[in-house]
Parts: C-alpha cells; sequence; structure tokens
C-alpha cells in the first residue's frame, strides 16, 4: 500500500456538509472496511478536522502526540477507523472543495513525512482531476444524448457543423432525406460538401457570412440532384461560445412540392385570367352582329321586325348578365391571387 498506508479511501461531503460518505476504498486484508458508511453532523457544527479540510488545508492527525495536541473528536475519529494517524488530502472539482482523500497508518512508525505528504497530494491533485475530466465527459454525453434525442424529434432534416464545415451531428431525418437523395447516410465526421455535393460555393459562403456575424440567415434555392431539381428553404443559425461563432446548426425544409402547387396555382390563374379577357371579347364579337341585326329589323318594317327586337333585346339582356358575372369573377380572382 503507499506509503504504508493500511487504508485509502475517497469521502465526500453533501452539499449542506452534515455529511461525509465513503465511496471507495483500498485497504489490506487486516482492516474492517469502511466503503459505504456515513458521519452525520449538525448543520455549523463540523469538527475542526473537517473544517479545515473545507478551507482546502491538509489534515494530519496522529494519535501518538500527547493529549493536550489533539482533541477529543480528532481521538474518537482514530479509536473509530482503528488506526494510529492519518492524513486528509481536500479533494477539489471545479474549484470547490467535494470531499477529501484518506491515508491511515497504523504501525508504530505511524506518522507521515513531509516528503509522503507532498507526494501524496499530488496524487490527491492528479484523482480530483481525473474525476473533475470524467464529470465534464459525463456532463458533455448527457447533453448530447439529450441533444440527440430533441434533434431526432424533429421532423425537418437538422445538422451541426463546426466552423470548417465539418459535419459533427444530424438527426434521423437529415439522414432519411440523403437516403431518398440517393445519398449515403453515413455523415457524421464528414465534411458537409462531401455529405451533400450538390451544394454550392454560394452556400459556401451564406456558411462562411453566419460565422463572421453570428446572425442568423435564411434562404430559399433550387438544387440539381442527379435527375432530380429541389427547393430547400436552409435557415442557419449560429451557437455561439465564449464569444465566437463554434457551431452551426442548419435547419433544412424541402419545399419543391411546396413550390410545384404554387407554380401550379398561378398557371391556372393566368389561365383563368386569359380566359376570362377572351370571354370579355367574345361578348363585344356577339354584340356588334347582334346590333346589325338590329338595325335591318328596323329597315324591314314588318311583323317580323318585332319579334327579331325583343329577341335581339333578349340575348343583350343575357351578355349584360354575363358581363356582371365576368365583373365579379375578375374581382375573386384578384382576392385569390393575393391572399392565397
Amino acid at each position: 500500500m503507499v506509503c504504508g498506508a493500511c487504508r485509502v479511501y475517497i469521502s465526500f461531503f453533501n452539499d449542506q456538509r452534515t455529511l461525509i460518505g465513503t465511496t471507495h476504498e483500498w485497504r489490506t486484508a487486516d482492516m474492517a472496511p469502511q466503503r459505504g458508511e456515513f458521519q452525520e453532523f449538525l448543520t455549523g457544527e463540523l469538527p475542526r478536522w473537517a473544517e479545515r479540510i473545507v478551507d482546502g488545508e491538509t489534515v494530519r492527525i496522529d494519535g501518538r502526540v500527547p493529549e493536550d495536541r489533539i482533541t477529543r473528536r480528532e481521538r474518537e475519529f482514530l479509536k473509530r477507523r482503528g488506526i494510529i494517524s492519518t492524513l486528509l488530502v481536500p479533494l477539489h472539482l471545479h474549484g470547490k472543495v467535494v470531499g477529501f482523500v484518506g491515508f491511515d497508518r497504523n504501525s508504530d512508525d505511524a506518522g507521515f513525512a513531509d516528503e509522503d505528504a507532498s507526494l501524496l497530494c499530488m496524487s490527491v491533485n492528479i484523482i480530483g482531476n481525473a474525476l473533475e475530466r470524467k464529470q465534464s465527459e459525463y456532463s458533455l454525453q448527457e447533453s448530447e444524448d439529450l441533444y440527440r434525442t430533441t434533434l431526432d424529434s424533429i421532423t425537418d432534416a437538422v445538422s451541426v457543423v463546426d466552423t470548417d464545415l465539418r459535419l459533427i451531428l444530424a438527426n434521423d431525418a437529415f439522414r432519411d432525406w440523403c437516403s431518398d437523395l440517393g445519398l449515403d447516410t453515413d455523415v457524421t465526421d464528414r465534411p458537409l460538401f462531401d455529405v451533400l455535393p450538390f451544394l454550392t460555393d454560394a452556400g459556401k459562403q451564406q456558411y462562411h457570412r453566419v460565422a463572421r456575424t453570428g446572425q442568423p440567415l435564411t434562404t430559399e434555392r433550387s438544387y440539381r440532384v442527379g435527375r432530380r431539381s429541389i427547393v430547400l428553404r436552409e435557415t442557419k443559425i449560429p451557437i455561439v461560445e465564449r464569444g465566437e461563432v463554434d457551431k452551426i446548426i442548419t435547419v433544412i425544409r424541402d419545399i419543391t412540392r411546396q413550390k410545384q402547387l404554387e407554380n401550379t396555382k398561378l398557371q391556372a390563374y393566368t389561365q383563368i385570367e386569359r380566359n376570362m379577357e377572351q370571354f370579355a371579347l367574345l361578348a363585344d364579337h356577339i354584340r356588334n352582329p347582334l346590333q346589325v341585326i338590329q338595325g335591318m329589323a328596323d329597315l324591314i318594317e314588318s311583323k317580323e321586325s318585332e319579334t327579331i327586337a325583343k329577341q335581339v333585346r333578349r340575348i343583350n339582356h343575357i351578355i349584360d348578365q354575363l358581363d356582371e358575372r365576368w365583373g365579379e369573377s375578375r374581382r375573386l380572382s384578384t382576392f385569390w391571387r393575393r391572399y392565397s
């Protein structure tokens, strides 16, 4: 065991500093296990050795010293653990004391030399750094899992790239979209423009613009993918860390079908208006011959003239009604075009 210790263990305080629990332990066969044990204190009444640890001080307790140089609670601490001396080194995580690493000895030469104490303090710092790194990795993994779950719940294709435009994350909808386009679905840790080779230099400039300005950007653009023509609405959103753009989220929506419907509606409206113009001309073309018929009937001056005139007036009335309906249809067409 290190430096002649019979037991080495790691203990943590709870947030209120009212409980100390041993979570890890290494001991010789003759020592009773302490792992899983907890020691409870009243709030504000930590023993002196615990207060010193919280203050970041390394504590040595040696039971061989005279009575007046060690407190009663410290002797109780040694007795309860079956040891003669101990070295307690504070454990820091993210700059805060969260517990300590204890080194117990129960031999006659039970004291810890200064060089041993320095070496053990360095070891504890290494342990603290390792725990801190592990905690950061766990937090990062937890955040990434949450991030991925959130992305996968979005039906639009979503990707995340770094400032080198390397794709570091993509949701299921993005992969499904790539598969539908006949592209490779193995997209992670690859250059975005290798994953989506149909993107243009203009798209690359847009990413550089978002990275430079830190402002989101939404664009619509047509692309040719093989024999297919697609229209995409792309929203690029910067992720800022430490005052600089570190990543860019892109939300891609395929609006090809929407654009096709809009074009179909536009063509339909255009054809309707063309038909209406032709109808207006047709009405004039009918009226002109009617005027000739009416004039000739007036010249004949027979009993049939009145019948002819009556029918001409009837046809003119019908054409007037058609003109009125044409005006209503024109107004409806203008309304549809404006608000649809």
